[in-house]
C-alpha cells in the first residue's frame, strides 16, 4: 500500500514538474494557436450565418473572411518543435504534426490559400462565389483535423 501511494505521489510530482517546466515560449505558442483556432471557428460560424441571412450580410461576411485569412496566415508559426503533447500542456494537437510535418505544412498552406480565396471572394460580393470558397476552406479545415487533431 505504501509503495503504491509513493509511486502515485511520484507520478503526480513528475507531472507537475513537466507542466511547470514548460518553456514560456512554447506555452505562449500553444495558447496563442488555441485562441486563434477558436477565433477561426467563431468567424467561420459567423460568416456562415451572415451568408444565410436574406439578403446576405456582406459586411459581416467580409469582416469574418478577413479574420479567417489573417488568422490562418499566422497559424503555421505557432507549432514550434516541443509544442506538442510532450510539452505536458493540454491540447488536441497530435504528435503526428511533428512526425509528419511535411504533410502538416502542406495542409496549412492549403488552408491559408483557401482563406485568402474566401477573403477575395467576399470582397467581390458574389454570394455564389463566396459560398464556394467557404466550402473549399471548410474542406481544408476538415482535412487537417482528421489527420492532426485528437478530438
Amino acid at each position: 500500500m505504501r509503495v503504491t501511494l509513493m509511486a502515485a505521489a511520484a507520478s503526480l510530482a513528475l507531472a507537475g514538474v513537466a507542466y511547470a517546466a514548460a518553456d514560456p515560449a512554447i506555452e505562449k505558442a500553444v495558447t496563442t494557436r488555441q485562441a486563434n483556432f477558436k477565433t477561426m471557428g467563431k468567424s467561420f460560424k459567423a460568416l456562415s450565418e451572415a451568408l444565410a441571412a436574406s439578403p446576405a450580410d456582406l459586411n459581416a461576411v467580409r469582416q469574418n473572411a478577413q479574420t479567417l485569412a489573417n488568422t490562418a496566415a499566422v497559424q503555421p508559426g505557432l507549432f514550434p518543435k516541443g509544442s506538442g503533447p510532450e510539452s505536458g500542456l493540454k491540447m488536441e494537437a497530435k504528435a503526428d504534426i511533428w512526425s509528419d510535418n511535411a504533410n502538416f505544412v502542406r495542409l496549412q498552406r492549403d488552408n491559408i490559400a483557401a482563406a485568402q480565396a474566401l477573403a477575395s471572394a467576399a470582397q467581390g460580393g458574389d454570394v455564389a462565389a463566396i459560398q464556394k470558397a467557404r466550402g473549399a476552406l471548410g474542406s481544408t479545415c476538415k482535412a487537417c483535423h482528421e489527420k492532426f487533431k485528437s478530438s
